[in-house]
């Protein structure tokens, strides 16, 4: 259904940045996340880690910024898009702990 309200609304490059924002976001959420795990399951090395997220945050922040100023409708999109991925996954985590 997310795909067809793109289609609908979006031409591909507003399609294509969305996937840019989402992608980066979702990347740097990961290798958070990755710390905790990798730093006490196997031994890992955290610095790596934190490069990568640096590095990410740093691609994510420059691409914003250069949408903020050629087309915001991405920016605003992508805003809408996130509260409705944590609303889903709020929804989702909390129905699921009262199982």
């Amino acid at each position: 259904m997310f795909t067809i309200i793109l289609a609908l609304f979006f031409v591909p490059i507003h399609i294509a940045s969305l996937g840019a924002v989402f992608l980066h976001h979702d990347r740097y959420r990961l290798t958070l996340g990755r710390i905790s795990l990798y730093s006490t399951e196997v031994k890992a090395n955290a610095l790596i880690l934190i490069i990568a997220i640096i590095f990410d945050v740093i691609v994510l922040a420059v691409f914003l910024l250069v949408k903020a100023q050629t087309d915001m409708l991405v920016i605003y999109a992508a805003i809408v898009g996130m509260l409705v991925v944590f609303a889903g996954e709020r929804f989702f985590l909390h129905a699921k702990h009262n199982d």
